[in-house]
């Protein structure tokens, strides 16, 4: 494959998993479908606790891409008068997404809940919303 080929590939399968999760997020949080409704109740229990075990770190994943996406470089600016020896790195891309989307799909379904996992989504600089503006840009 070339390289302009797998930036293609890459691009459609981060959009499609960028477009998945908020909608895992608004169908089992605001709509009230479940897609783990097929499984046998023994099954889920226990889904719950698990929900909220990931939610923590990616809350924590989230929290600190935003940081380093958005406050850092202000903060650098601030500092230095501009961005030209500033390199914006996250040791956790995507990482933040791909968990709030596994804590969606495990957590009870709340309208609350709802709210903050998509808040967290958006504010993961690092994260899929954020990639798939970088791709749209020409950025790499």
């Amino acid at each position: 494959m070339s390289p302009r080929q797998v930036d293609l590939v890459v691009a459609v399968l981060f959009t499609a998993v960028g477009i998945a999760i908020p909608a895992i997020i608004a169908l089992r949080h605001f709509m009230g479908l479940d897609p783990l409704a097929a499984l046998p109740m023994r099954a889920t229990r226990g889904l719950n606790a698990v929900g909220w075990v990931v939610l923590v770190p990616a809350a924590l994943a989230c929290a600190w891409n935003c940081f380093l996406a958005f406050i850092a470089p202000w903060l650098h600016r601030r500092k230095h008068g501009n961005l030209d020896e500033y390199r914006s790195v996250s040791g956790l891309p995507v990482i933040g997404s791909l968990l709030i989307g596994m804590a969606a799909l495990f957590m009870h379904p709340s309208a609350v809940l709802g709210v903050v996992l998509l808040l967290l989504y958006a504010i993961d600089g690092y994260g899929l919303v954020w990639v798939l503006v970088a791709l749209a840009r020409g950025q790499s």
